[in-house]
Parts: C-alpha cells; structure tokens; sequence
C-alpha cells in the first residue's frame, strides 16, 4: 500500500513538472513577435514576410513552409506548417506602416 501510495505521488509530480514546463514554453513563445495580434511584426513591405518566414523554426528542428495567407483590418496572418513534423503556427503581421 505504501508502495502504491509513493508510486501515485511520484507519477503525480512527475505531469505536474511536464505541465509546468510545458506552460512555460507556451508562454515564453506566445512573448515572441508575431505570436499574437498585439505583438505583430510591423512590416514596410510584403517581402519582409518572406525574410521572417525564413528565420522561424520548429522546436523540432525543421523549417516552416507557408501553408497559406490571409488579412484581416491592417493585419497579414500568414499560417506556416513545418516540413519535418508538421506543427502549425500562425504568425501575425502589422501592415499599418505600407505605402498603398
């Protein structure tokens, strides 16, 4: 019983370590630029994307490929997938700054 007791205890914070780092990862990557609307990456010209697009990658160690691109007010949601493991991430871009 005793055993069962330190087993469950030991399992228990063994995911509450998992989920905190895990936490925390979310957190410190959703800080980035670009993560979010209210951090997107002010831009003067569209080919600056594609310089952005080419300097992310995945925590698995691949590269991003866009998966595809869309606007919403003054802003450029370009969604990649990585060509490794397939993760999404969507990154945000300020355009407010464009010569139209």
């Amino acid at each position: 019983m005793a055993f069962s007791l330190a087993f469950a205890l030991a399992a228990l914070a063994a995911v509450l370590v998992v989920g905190f780092r895990r936490l925390l990862a979310w957190r410190a990557e959703m800080a980035r630029p670009g993560r979010s609307e209210a951090s997107a990456i002010r831009i003067r010209d569209y080919g600056e994307i594609d310089e952005a697009v080419e300097g992310e990658r995945c925590p698995c160690g691949g590269r991003f490929g866009v998966r595809g691109e869309g606007s919403r007010h003054s802003l450029r949601i370009v969604r990649l997938e990585c060509r490794r493991c397939e993760r999404e991430r969507v990154v945000y871009f300020d355009t407010a700054a464009m010569l139209h």
